[in-house]
């Protein structure tokens, strides 16, 4: 978990590796560093 500005490549990259490893088509990067949540919030789906 981290807090930054906005979500780097670097994470989305990690996520789709977690994603790959795990087998999963859907995961969410959570940036609580937003003032509001609901715009922290990034889908990201997994086309193997």
């Amino acid at each position: 978990m981290k807090a930054v500005l906005g979500p780097e490549p670097l994470h989305v990259a990690q996520l789709l590796s977690y994603l790959r490893l795990g087998k999963w088509r859907l995961g969410l990067l959570l940036n609580f560093n937003s003032p509001l949540m609901k715009d922290g919030i990034q889908r990201i789906v997994n086309g193997y």
